[in-house]
């Protein structure tokens, strides 16, 4: 087990073994998880440094990640004998994930304040953790539509595709699966749910006020997705002082 530290309190992992292929996180996951972790994916420590290493290697596998501090505590044994138990860290991690973030690393950056419109550079992505929850966010709005025109907004995805096809854009990029290229193997398709073809016929449907023939749970979703991102479609408001 690639664990180090002078006591339970200063134990943590090599950083350069967070660095490693995701084959290897893999087998140190299931390590950790089989030395100090439980069969419902709950996983404690009391070293504050290695309960949020666990946090960054079940980030970097794709899972969902909670973390929380637990208050020290006192329990008494049915001798009447009391048991004091120090501060320590409860990292819960499940999902099947499969979702690594090829040659991820992770910089944490103490900050303490407001954060309005935070900026990373390159194709980094942000880290955010509310609530003891970790979640990868980016903010797209006034991104791709930050231009002077938009010749293919109003097409749905098929037909995209059917104008590359006249165009004569070659076929591998016209059958190249969407994605954001957060991770290894996303794709939109894959967080969304649903195909673009179901997508499509969902939107259209919609907007012509058309008798819906997908599965009514995909409506639903798409009709809630289409609403909730209807902010992005508008222009930003003005305040007239």
């Amino acid at each position: 087990m690639m664990v180090c530290g002078n006591s339970a309190h200063t134990k943590e992992i090599p950083r350069k073994i967070l660095d490693y292929s995701a084959e290897y996180l893999e087998k140190l996951f299931d390590g950790l998880m089989d030395s100090n972790g439980t069969s419902k994916g709950y996983y404690y420590t009391v070293s504050e440094r290695l309960a949020e290493q666990i946090v960054e290697l079940g980030c970097k596998l794709g899972r969902n990640v909670f973390f929380r501090n637990r208050s020290p505590r006192v329990s008494i044994r049915k001798d009447g004998v009391k048991i004091h138990s120090s501060k320590s860290y409860e990292v819960s991690i499940y999902g099947n994930g499969r979702r690594w973030l090829n040659g991820a690393k992770f910089k944490k950056v103490n900050y303490s304040g407001k954060v309005w419109c935070p900026d990373v550079p390159g194709a980094h992505n942000l880290l955010v953790e509310r609530n003891g929850r970790f979640i990868f966010c980016g903010n797209t709005k006034y991104g791709d539509g930050g231009v002077d025109i938009l010749p293919i907004a109003d097409l749905f995805k098929r037909q995209v595709r059917q104008l590359a096809k006249e165009l004569k854009i070659p076929e591998e990029v016209i059958i190249k699966p969407p994605t954001a290229g957060l991770w290894y193997g996303q794709t939109d398709e894959g967080e969304m749910g649903i195909t673009y073809n179901e997508l499509d016929d969902i939107l259209d449907r919609f907007c012509n006020h058309k008798k819906q023939v997908v599965d009514r749970k995909k409506v639903d979703k798409v009709i809630r997705m289409y609403k909730r991102s209807e902010h992005k479609r508008k222009g930003a408001e003005i305040c007239h002082i």
